[in-house]
C-alpha cells in the first residue's frame, strides 16, 4: 500500500508524519500479524527516516516521490569481511563487496547501504536496477522467517553517483536514529510475542 509506505513522510511531503507512539503501535501490530512483514516494513521506515534526516532537499524529494509511488526501501547494514566499500576508479565511483541478512530481496527497490569510503562510513542509496550480481537466497534460511526473503547480495561493480551518497561519513551511527532503529525493531518483536 503506497499510503503505508509513505506514512513516515511529513505531511508537506504527502505523508502522515507517523512517529513516536503511533509508529511503535503500527510496528507492534504488524509484528503481531506477521514478523516477516514487520521486519521488512521497519527497514523501509528506517531508510526513509535516515534520508529525511541526512539527505539533501533533492534526495528527500526523490525518496518521498518514490515512497508515495509504492517503492519499498530497506537498510542493509550487515556484512561479512571485507564488507561493502565505495571505490574510485577511472569511470568514477563504484561499489565492491556485499551485504548479508538483506531482507526483502526481490521486493526492496531502494536499498540504503552503509559502506566504507575514504572519509569513513557513508550511506549509499541504490535503486534495484543498479544492483550487481545475483542475490544468494540460500545464505539464511531461519525457521519462521523465510518469508523475509533474506540473503546475501554482491554489489561489486555497481555504479554510484554523488546524488546516491546520503549525508556525511558517520551519520548512520548518529543518535537518535541509530538507537531508534533498535526500539522500532523491538516493537515488531513485541507484536510477535503478543501473537504467541
Amino acid at each position: 500500500d503506497a499510503g503505508l509506505l509513505g506514512a513516515a513522510l511529513p505531511a508537506p511531503l504527502g505523508g502522515l508524519g507517523l512517529g513516536g507512539a503511533a509508529l511503535l503501535g503500527l510496528l507492534r501490530g504488524l509484528g503481531r500479524l506477521s514478523l516477516p512483514v514487520g521486519r521488512v516494513y521497519e527497514g523501509h521506515d528506517n531508510a526513509l527516516r535516515l534520508i529525511l534526516r541526512y539527505g539533501t532537499p533533492a534526495q528527500v524529494a526523490r525518496a518521498a516521490r518514490d515512497a508515495r509511488a509504492g517503492e519499498l526501501f530497506g537498510v542493509w547494514n550487515t556484512e561479512d569481511g571485507p564488507g561493502l566499500r565505495v571505490v574510485e576508479g577511472p569511470q568514477g565511483l563504484s561499489l565492491t563487496g556485499g551485504k548479508t541478512f538483506a531482507s526483502g530481496l526481490g521486493h526492496v527497490t531502494r536499498t540504503l547501504l552503509p559502506a566504507e569510503a575514504g572519509g569513513g562510513r557513508v550511506m549509499v542509496l541504490l535503486p534495484r536496477e543498479r544492483e550487481a550480481g545475483v542475490p544468494d537466497l540460500s545464505f539464511w534460511q531461519p525457521l519462521g522467517m523465510r518469508a523475509t526473503v533474506s540473503g546475501r547480495v554482491d554489489y561489486t561493480g555497481a555504479r554510484v553517483g554523488p546524488e546516491d551518497l546520503i549525508g556525511q561519513p558517520g551519520d548512520y551511527y548518529r543518535q537518535p536514529e541509530f538507537g531508534g532503529g533498535a526500539l522500532r525493531f523491538l516493537a515488531v518483536q513485541l507484536g510477535g510475542a503478543d501473537a504467541v
